[in-house]
């Protein structure tokens, strides 16, 4: 089965305005990262493969590299609330 790029764009951009909507999406950090060309073309086609952009790419590896180094302080779970983290 081949689902083109552009509805995957499409259904992460529909279930990102309905987090927004919702109010579950928090505010995030800007920064500018420069990296190399071959690392980004990299890092694109890892994001693609997995349905991520890679902006949400990047911040998964993040995650998971600090989450493995004990250095990721994980909020505590509210009662009733699904846990995000294991789609990370």
């Amino acid at each position: 089965m081949h689902i083109s790029l552009r509805s995957n764009k499409n259904i992460r951009r529909r279930a990102r305005r309905i987090r927004i909507k919702a109010g579950t999406m928090a505010e995030k950090k800007k920064f500018l990262l420069r990296i190399d060309d071959s690392l980004y073309s990299s890092l694109e086609k890892w994001a693609a493969d997995e349905l991520r952009s890679i902006n949400a790419q990047i911040e998964y590896i993040l995650k998971d590299s600090l989450r493995k180094a004990g250095r990721l302080k994980e909020k505590p779970q509210e009662p009733g609330e699904e846990n995000t983290n294991e789609n990370l």
